[in-house]
């Protein structure tokens, strides 16, 4: 501890200046005595003479040491004295410390120099007691690995680094931003942050609990949209090919002698059976019949070609050969979102040509749809607004995969889901 006491006097301004007021005495009082030796041999200095060498050093040294007190410490003081108002003043929690090394010059631990007063308020990590003088593992309780972390992150560092803390005492989040190193020194600032990490933390929960809303709507839709599949064919189907066969069977047995009659007739057949294709079309879209019959490859390679057909846009489907095999929920994800990205593309991408991707891996199924049309708006929030391309989002976050979406210049739209299996 005295030893730290020497160390901090010297490094100080007033014991800088007491060195170089020693310096200057022991040099001026060697200069006289040497040329007084140089010109005066024998050197035999009286009484008076020896008073004077001794008288000279002192006000020379005196005079050396007011200029710096007046031209330097002084001035220095006052900007301190400034300085130290302005930190008392401070909500933040302010600490100056310095680096304590081992024999190799590697940071083994760092003492903690001088606090403000809102550090013992702020920081409430910190135990009741003397903090000045104490070693970061004892008052924060930071572990060596924690200590070799800090040092090979913060040691060339030129630029203000910040991390968190949370305090083991009352569970507070802090916010440390971290000086670089000077001469061995450095700054940390404690500032709370509880109440902001409270807040991400409630707007993380409430974020789930929408997005365990919104996969229990998809689900209830998507049983909902299963359900009236199946009764529109089982019902309204059955009711259509009952009507179609009882026409036919009025038309075989339509009078000739009525020649207007056929003709109506054949009016009413040819409605029936739009009607069938209207409902088929129906039931596709709510529930996709071949996704649960014959799989994910064939419902994706069913709808790509009924697309081109249907726009005229060429559209491929890139796979690699084998069966997808997924569970229902991604299945039908996987296929809303081939849905939604296509139908984005006959929207408004003004494009020629179109082309979807699946590839599984061991873990993971990536669905890529791409397009060379005119691509997002200049403005990305703009393009990433629509609701179609926020459920598509929705659709992937809740099967826990990534999704993104990206325009290069004139390239069209490119998007991408990976989905974990």
């Amino acid at each position: 501890m005295m030893k730290l006491r020497m160390d901090r006097f010297v490094d100080s301004p007033a014991g800088s200046i007491g060195v170089v007021v020693i310096v200057v005495f022991v040099s001026e009082l060697l200069i006289m005595l040497l040329v007084e030796d140089l010109f005066h041999p024998p050197f035999r200095p009286s009484v008076s003479a020896l008073f004077w060498y001794f008288i000279d050093p002192v006000l020379v040294s005196a005079l050396a040491g007011l200029t710096l007190y007046f031209t330097i410490l002084r001035p220095m003081k006052k900007e301190q004295a400034k300085f130290k108002s302005i930190l008392d003043t401070l909500s933040e929690g302010v600490a100056l410390n310095e680096v304590v090394m081992d024999a190799g010059g590697e940071m083994i631990d760092y003492r903690i120099l001088e606090v403000n007063p809102a550090f013992h308020s702020t920081a409430d990590f910190v135990q009741d007691g003397a903090v000045e003088g104490q070693l970061a593992t004892r008052l924060y309780g930071m572990n060596p690995e924690t200590i070799r972390a800090f040092w090979s992150a913060h040691r060339n560092s030129v630029v203000e680094m910040e991390s968190e803390m949370v305090s083991p005492i009352s569970g507070r989040y802090f916010s440390v931003r971290t000086s670089p190193f000077f001469r061995g020194k450095f700054v940390t600032s404690f500032r709370d942050i509880t109440e902001r990490k409270r807040g991400e933390v409630a707007l993380y929960e409430s974020e789930g609990r929408l997005r365990q809303l919104y996969a229990s709507l998809q689900t209830a839709r998507e049983e909902e949209r299963r359900r009236l599949a199946r009764e529109l064919h089982d019902d309204l189907g059955q009711r259509v090919t009952a009507l179609r066969m009882d026409l036919d069977w009025v038309e075989s047995r339509l009078p000739v002698t009525t020649p207007l009659l056929p003709a109506k007739m054949a009016n009413v057949s040819v409605q029936i059976d739009d009607l069938t294709d209207s409902i088929r079309r129906l039931i596709e879209d709510m529930r996709p019949g071949m996704l649960d019959v014959l799989g994910l490859v064939a419902a994706v390679e069913d709808y790509v070609d009924k697309f081109v057909a249907r726009t005229g846009i060429g559209c491929e489907l890139i796979t690699g050969g084998d069966e997808i095999k997924v569970n229902d929920e991604i299945g039908i994800g996987i296929f809303r979102i081939v849905q939604e990205a296509l139908n984005n593309v006959q929207k408004y991408a003004q494009a020629t040509r179109a082309s979807v991707r699946l590839q599984q891996s061991s873990d993971q199924i990536t669905l890529t749809v791409e397009d060379n049309g005119v691509g997002l708006p200049k403005t990305t929030d703009e393009g990433l607004a629509g609701f179609g391309v926020r459920g598509m989002n929705e659709r992937v976050a809740i099967m826990g995969g990534r999704f993104s979406i990206t325009s290069p210049p004139d390239h069209g739209v490119r998007i991408e889901a990976v989905i974990p299996t």
